[in-house]
């Protein structure tokens, strides 16, 4: 399984674990996802979306030219050449000034900043510059090479498995692991005050890439466990070069609530899924875990859960496991998962909407007797089984805990339906409170996924953050 911040091609819907496979945290791009762009839209997986203005794509003739001339007594006449390039300002942490190697496909969906930002800034700001590469072997075919390593870091507390695609002189694919390999301490250079603690959370055989983000001067803090959503997700729920939970956990910190982030097992295990697993491999077992180590290292804080898209179904239903003080349910829906599916991929293909509907039908019917390995929408329907023992606004009703639910009209996910059920199901309960942004994406962002990027750098919304603290403290 290849692992770590990116994914270029879009996808219809891409459901939990079932598949272990394009995933929101995937840092895999190449030209050849990018030419099967797909203008779908996804539940959660759908890990990028086109852009082709010219603003974005590319460096000016003269950024280029001048980026071409500081490179002139070293220019790459050969992919191995390129390689040692690129591996030499990668280190440095510069390699904007190769961005005119990247291919054009690469430059139609990633500006100068996205570039620099996908190589240096997503996990440069934990691990600082690397100090060696090791495990580096290349697989030639045709005009194309594959060069493979393993970053090794000055501390040797993590260490990140890579590979970049060249192909005539070209850069057209890279994705990367990040792997923590035991606990450290990290703050952000924008904000040296807010403290993170960067480990591997003990589930069982498991060990998993984990955070938790302590407010400053607040010990007391309210704690957020965050839960994302279905399909295989790293532990900033990275979508495109987005960190959500990051950019998330980042915006509480500042404002006095800790957080606490995990990927999951799908993401990091996605060989060991079994067709036979459920929700509680895919979330509870791990939500426990983080839940146990919370309690041994911050007993006293008040925890609560937020849940994004169908994180929101996995928290309600913890809510009636343990009790926490109250939950965020963020963009998510009480609709059942298969339907919502089926109204995806209907509306990608409406000549064949009423098979994709017949479809959820049968994945609703599901039950642990009658599953016999049939798959659904991807989904194994022994899966689908263990996620129809889920009920949502009973759940909810039944845990009677504090509850924001948090939705946007401009989310391409989910649907007017969704919307209005949470109305009409909790609208008149006195502990629930719904609230409905215009401008956010289904990550939150303030880009239109129809039309926009996920790959260009944009800042978490403040008003979105600043419902969540004002929720968790009043």
């Amino acid at each position: 399984m290849r692992k770590g911040f990116l994914v270029v091609l879009a996808i219809l819907l891409t459901l939990s674990g079932c598949e272990g496979k394009n995933n929101a945290g995937d840092n895999k791009i190449s030209d050849a996802e990018t030419i099967e762009y797909a203008t779908s839209l996804s539940e959660e997986g759908a890990s990028s979306e086109h852009v082709s203005s010219s603003e974005d794509s590319s460096l000016s003739a003269t950024e280029a030219s001048t980026d071409a001339s500081s490179m002139s007594n070293t220019t790459p006449t050969t992919n191995a050449e390129l390689y040692e390039l690129f591996m030499k300002k990668w280190k440095e942490g510069m390699v904007m000034s190769l961005y005119p190697y990247a291919s054009d496909t690469l430059k139609a969906i990633l500006g100068p900043d996205e570039f620099q930002y996908m190589f240096c800034n997503t996990f440069y700001s934990i691990t600082g510059v690397f100090e060696e590469v090791q495990k580096e072997e290349t697989i030639v075919s045709g005009n194309t090479e594959i060069h493979k390593g393993t970053l090794i870091f000055v501390d040797d507390m993590e260490e990140m498995d890579f590979e970049l695609s060249l192909s005539n002189v070209q850069i057209t694919g890279f994705y990367c692991d990040l792997r923590f390999k035991e606990a450290r301490l990290g703050t952000t250079r924008e904000n040296p005050s807010i403290v993170s603690n960067y480990f591997l959370l003990e589930s069982g055989d498991y060990q998993l890439n984990a955070a938790y983000v302590q407010a400053p001067e607040r010990e007391d803090a309210p704690i957020v466990v965050f839960l994302p959503g279905s399909g295989p997700a790293d532990f900033n729920e990275t979508i495109g070069i987005l960190p959500t939970f990051q950019d998330l956990a980042m915006g509480l910190a500042k404002k006095g609530i800790s957080s606490l982030r995990f990927e999951k097992r799908t993401y990091r295990y996605a060989s060991e899924w079994k067709n036979t697993d459920g929700l509680e491999e895919e979330y509870f077992q791990e939500l426990d875990a983080a839940i146990k180590w919370l309690e041994k290292w911050h007993p006293s804080n008040k925890i609560w859960l937020l849940g994004h898209s169908m994180g929101a179904n996995i928290a309600a239903e913890y809510a009636t496991r343990y009790p926490v003080q109250g939950m965020i349910l963020w963009n998510g829906s009480a609709r059942h998962l298969a339907e919502i599916a089926a109204d995806q991929y209907g509306e990608q293909a409406p000549a064949v909407s009423e098979l994709y509907h017949q479809m959820a039908e049968n994945a609703k019917k599901v039950t642990k007797d009658s599953a016999d390995g049939t798959n659904y929408f991807t989904c194994s329907d022994y899966y689908w089984a263990s996620y129809n023992e889920l009920d949502t606004i009973a759940s909810i009703k039944k845990a009677k805990i504090s509850t924001l639910i948090l939705n946007s009209l401009l989310d391409r996910q989910l649907f007017e339906a969704d919307r209005e059920l949470w109305k009409e199901e909790l609208g008149k309960e006195d502990f629930v409170t719904i609230r409905v942004f215009d401008d956010q994406s289904h990550f939150g962002y303030k880009i239109d996924a129809a039309t926009s990027s996920y790959y260009q750098l944009t800042d978490f919304p403040e008003e979105l953050v600043d419902e969540m603290v004002t929720f968790i403290t009043k």
